[in-house]
Parts: structure tokens; sequence; C-alpha cells
């Protein structure tokens, strides 16, 4: 294939770029129009953002309309929060804030994904040519996990934690400033465990690759730069949105984790000082005696200042909140306790990416075998991040992608002197599943055996008219219809309370972030135990209102799980003399906390 110029390859990647955010914005154009937001998540970071436009401190990311008079402590960083408020700032003068929010809303996740895609076919640009880079751009559009992440009103984080693994994996193929490249890991790395805690197995990933470059190898400077760059990026990211708070969390970026990644910083760069004379196996041996000693360090300054926070940070997670709440969020399980579809999709992206990191070591490359081996062992560790944490799974998705393009733009330059049309074909069928593994893995999964009965068509029919009438209860008419009640303190499920809290003017005793789990714990209590447990909920929350939508597959669940409960007792139509009917609005049932109740 003759090779593209740089003017004709930017202009490519610009193309794709709007045909895909084209193709987005037509695919959500429902939810763009009903101001749907892609989940929770992405609700509470909007009320989040109205809440320091309109004044509460840059510092302070406590929900006080969640869990009141205290309010619902949060683990987010502010930095996602600035370019979503600075589109927002700079179109309400001219559009209203209603308007410019929802502006915000579209327009970030789209310029993430134009980020993200233009740093996969850098990626791939070096691995193999500048069509394997068009390719690799190509394939985002087919990696489900991300267009979900990068899709129209998704401006909650996930899309600038994939910026920042992708910058690093960039990073870490530069030969010509590794210096710089070292010091943009380190930041990159820092800005990601800021956003979210979940960087931290990536960085200790990135960290290590550079570690066995630092054993022996032109670019051997790498770990003392982008360690100490890591260590500083966070201490002062740390401050700059904590300020002098000095409170360990294990679910975000503490002062903890700023000690521990100094102490090893330090030990690393006056090792490499010490060591820098030393020739051969010496210096080896010497630098691998203080790597360990760097990361003896690390863990010994997690154990002395949080020792909590040394294993799982849902460890203390309320067993209830975890039943109902942690354990039906799909994206925080291990890959194995997902459907077998869902298994067979990602590991049909993970095939591809071996595939491709076959050819990567077999082909004639001009790639130096230390950055082949450096993308092995970033996609190998990625993989087993993802099979534990299943949100994971987008970055050795990402990574198969990039790192099959440059095998698929061989394929179809093999298939075009191809001397049969079977072979022509079998190689552009083998170049496009490359391309789309999860498309092809959901075919297989669909081939799979399945031991499912065939489904009673009135079950269907029901199942059909329940998800129609869940829309309906999350639609933001439908919500915005409650503010016809008086400002008031709602019970709600934890699904349901963030969109309360975006489209109404009323507090919710909890959603469904762990920071403010007692709440959450209440609220779970309430619908699942007996009437007399939610009668003492209410009161000693001073709740004024119990408002549910017949459309909540929470509900739905705790009606199933608890029997006996009182949601299920009201869902069999009982009714309580503390509990006073109110007229529907619109999809909500209403009840108004009867001024006799007494805790019991």
């Amino acid at each position: 294939m003759p090779e593209l110029s740089n003017s004709r390859y930017t202009r490519l990647l610009l193309a794709i770029w709007l045909v895909s955010a084209i193709l987005l914005v037509m695919a959500g154009r429902g939810a763009i129009a009903g101001w749907q937001m892609g989940d929770p998540d992405d609700q509470l970071r909007l009320v989040q953002i109205r809440d320091w436009l309109a004044g509460q401190s840059w510092w302070d990311v406590t929900q006080y309309r969640m869990n009141p008079p205290d309010g619902g402590p949060m683990h987010w960083s502010r930095l996602v929060d600035l370019p979503i408020a600075l589109v927002i700032v700079a179109l309400t003068p001219f559009f209203g804030q209603p308007s410019a929010e929802l502006a915000a809303a579209v327009a970030i996740p789209l310029l993430t994904y134009g980020i993200v895609l233009w740093l996969l076919a850098a990626i791939s640009t070096k691995l193999g040519g500048r069509w394997a880079g068009i390719v690799a751009a190509v394939s985002l559009f087919a990696i489900l996990p991300a267009t979900i992440q990068l899709a129209p009103m998704r401006i909650d984080h996930h899309g600038w934690q994939l910026v920042a693994f992708l910058a690093a994996t960039l990073a870490l193929l530069d030969r010509n400033r590794p210096v710089r490249a070292a010091i943009i890991i380190g930041v990159a790395c820092a800005l990601w465990m800021e956003i979210s805690i979940e960087g931290l197995p990536f960085a200790a990933l990135f960290l290590g690759i550079l570690g066995l470059r630092w054993l022996g190898s032109d670019r051997a400077a790498q770990l003392p730069w982008a360690s100490a760059a890591l260590a500083l990026t966070t201490g002062t990211l740390y401050f700059a949105t904590e300020g002098l708070a000095a409170t360990n969390y294990c679910d975000s970026l503490s002062p903890v984790h700023v000690a521990a990644l100094l102490a090893a910083a330090s030990v690393v760069c006056l090792a490499h000082w010490a060591t820098i004379r030393l020739k051969g196996n010496r210096r080896i041996i010497a630098r691998l005696f203080a790597g360990a000693v760097a990361a003896s360090a690390a863990i010994s300054a997690l154990l002395l200042l949080a020792p909590q926070c040394a294993g799982d940070a849902f460890a203390n997670l309320d067993p209830l909140v975890r039943q109902y709440w942690f354990n039906r969020t799909p994206e925080g399980l291990p890959l194995w306790q997902h459907k077998p579809s869902a298994i067979v999709q990602e590991l049909a992206g993970f095939a591809a990416g071996c595939i491709g990191l076959i050819a990567l070591w077999r082909a004639g490359t001009k790639l130096p075998a230390q950055d082949r081996l450096a993308m092995t062992l970033l996609f190998t560790g990625s993989a087993i991040v993802a099979a534990t944490v299943a949100r994971a799974a987008i970055y050795p998705l990402c990574l198969a992608a990039l790192l099959a393009a440059p095998l698929v733009v061989r394929l179809f330059a093999q298939s075009n002197g191809a001397a049969s049309v079977t072979r022509r074909m079998a190689l552009r069928i083998a170049a496009v599943a490359l391309i789309m593994p999860g498309v092809l893995g959901t075919h297989v999964a669909r081939a799979l055996p399945s031991k499912a009965e065939t489904p009673d068509p009135a079950e269907t029919q029901a199942e059909a008219e329940f998800v129609a009438l869940a829309r309906q209860c999350q639609s933001a008419e439908a919500i915005g219809l409650l503010n016809r009640l008086p400002p008031s303190q709602l019970m709600a499920g934890l699904d349901a309370s963030p969109g309360l809290l975006q489209f109404t003017h009323h507090k919710v005793v909890a959603t469904g972030h762990h920071r403010n789990q007692l709440a959450m714990r209440d609220v779970i209590r309430g619908y699942t135990m007996s009437p007399e447990v939610m009668q003492k909920i209410l009161t000693e929350r001073g709740v004024d209102y119990l408002v549910a939508c017949d459309g909540s597959f929470e509900l739905r669940i705790y009606a199933e799980n608890a029997p006996d409960g009182f949601w299920a007792q009201v869902k069999q139509g009982k009714s309580f003399d503390w509990l006073v009917r109110q007229p529907d609005i619109g999809p909500y049932h209403i009840w108004r906390v009867g001024q006799g109740a007494t805790a019991s």
C-alpha cells in the first residue's frame, strides 16, 4: 500500500473522528433530546459541577442534598469537573445554563473520543506505519466498552482514565526523547491516580517495565525520572484538589499514596546516582537490590500510615450494601463472574491482541525488541487486571486494537496480490475479524450451546413492558414532575436518587456511592426488612415522602429477595397508617410520611 503523507494522514484521522462523532450523536440522539445521562455517576457528576459553580468550595466535594444534614462524602476529583465547567461557563451567557450543560455533556465526551482516537493511531503508527494508525483509529468505534464510555452524555471520569493510559503507552515507545517520555509517563499516571485510584496498579505496571530498562538499557534513566515525576505530581495534585486535608482514604489519592511514592522514588533516584559508574552484572545486581528496597519502602509507608489500604478498597463494605449494590454492579466484579456471552466477547478481543503480539514479534519490524517486550508486558499486565476488575477490560481491548492494526494492514496488502478469489476473501475476512473481534465474539457466544429454556411469550412481553416503564421512570420529564412537591427529603432507591438530584429541588437519603454506605444501608434495610424498620428509618432521618416507580429494577430486586420485607408487602397491596398515599405524579407513586409516625 502506498505510504501516506503526513497531511493526508492527519486529514484521514480528522475525517474518522468527525464520522464517528456524527454516528455517536445519531445513535444517542434520543438520550440527548431526553436529557438521559449515561448512568447515575454521570448524573451526580453534573450535580457536583452545578454545586461548585453555585459557590461550593473547590476542595469540598460533599453532596449536601444527600444524607442531610451532614451530606454524602464523595471520592471524586475536581479535575474531571474542569473541562465540563469551562464549557458551561463559556456558553451560559449566550444560551442559558440548561443548554450550556447539555452542550458540555455532548461535546466533552466527543472531545475525549478524539484524543483517544489520536493516541491509538499514534501508538499503532509507531508499531506498523501510518496505515496501521488509520486502522487503529477506525477500530476504536468497534471497541464497545470504549464507545460506551466516550459516547455523548458520558461525562464521568472513565474516558479521561483511558486518555492517561494511552498517553503513557505512547511515551513508553518514544526512543528519541527518553527523559521527556519518562516524565510524561509519571505525569500521566499521576493524573490517572488523581482521577481514580484504579490507576495505581497500572502505574506500578509502567514503572515495572521501566525498571527492566533500568537494569541495562540506553533508556536506563527513565525509571528515576518517571518515579520522581509520579511522586511529585501526585503530591502537587493532591494539595491542589484536597488542600491541607490529611485524611487517608483507600479509594482515592491520599497522603499515604503520596508518601509511598515519594519513598520509592527517593530510593530509586539515590540508587541510580550511586550505581551509575558500575558496569555489567555489578550494576544489575545493585539495581535489583535497590528496586526491592524501593518496593519495600513504599509498602512499609503504606502499612505504617494506612494499613487498612493494603487490601481491597471495598473490604470494609457493609455486607448488606455489598449484597444488594456492589454485587449487582457488573463492572466492578471479576470477569469470570459475568455471563458467558460477555466473557466470550472479552476473550475474543484479548485473542486479537495476542495474535497482534505474535505478528509483532515475527514480522520484520523496525521496532526494537525492547519495545516489543514492553508492549507484551503491558498487554499481559492489563489483561490480568481486567480479569479481576471487568471495567478495566477497556485498556487491554484498546491495546489489542492497536497491536492488531499492523497485521490487518499486511493482510489487506496480501489480499490485493492473492491469486485466487478464495484466498483474497479469506485474508480480508481475517482482517475484518481482527478489527472487530467483539462482533465475532458475539456471534460465537450466540452459537454456544445453552441450557436456557424457551422463553414464555407472556413473560417476554411483560419484561418488554417493564423495560419501557423503566425508561419512562428515568426520563427527565417524568422526574421533573416531582417538583410539584414542596422541597423535601425523599426516600427512593439508590439508582433513582441521582436523577432526583439532577432534575428536582429535593434531597435524598442516599445514592449508590460507597462512602455514604451507612445511608445506603438504611435505604436497603428499609426496603428489604420489616415495615417497622422502614418506619424507624424514615422517622429518624426526617424523610418527608417516599417515592417509587414501578419500572425500578432495584426495587424489583428488593421485592424478589425479601418477600416478607416492607417493599414486597407494599407491592402486595398492604398499607400502613404512618404512610399516607398521595396522588401519583406521572409514573411515580407518592406516600407522605404521616405526622403520627413514631420510631419503633
